[in-house]
């Protein structure tokens, strides 16, 4: 075997190995591919499960703010009530006052 030869044969053998990398990578570069795909499905559900549930926490909250403001309403609604009522009080007071002022400028002021 002539060098030429020997030399042609070394050639082949190492593009033979060549290709069988270039071949192991794609292989191992579409497992990447699979394996990036996959994570990103995850992260994308994990996100959409993160989205639901702070949504899912806003509803909560607004529906408790929303009971704290009936039982507001209600609260002050009876503060109001009770003050309405104090004061119809104090105005039966004050009208009972003056007919009994009425009455007594009645009795001492002089006849004509």
């Amino acid at each position: 075997m002539s060098e030429f030869e020997a030399a042609t044969l070394a050639f082949q053998e190492a593009t033979i190995a060549f290709q069988n990398a270039s071949l192991s990578y794609q292989q191992s570069s579409l497992t990447a591919i699979y394996v990036q795909a996959g994570v990103a499905g995850v992260v994308g559900l994990v996100q959409a499960g993160i989205v639901a549930w702070g949504i899912r926490a806003m509803e909560k909250a607004s529906a408790k703010r929303e009971e704290q403001h009936a039982n507001r309403h209600a609260e002050t609604m009876e503060v109001l009530k009770q003050q309405g009522e104090a004061l119809r009080q104090q105005g039966e007071a004050l009208r009972q006052q003056g007919e009994a002022l009425h009455v007594l400028v009645e009795r001492t002021a002089p006849r004509s």
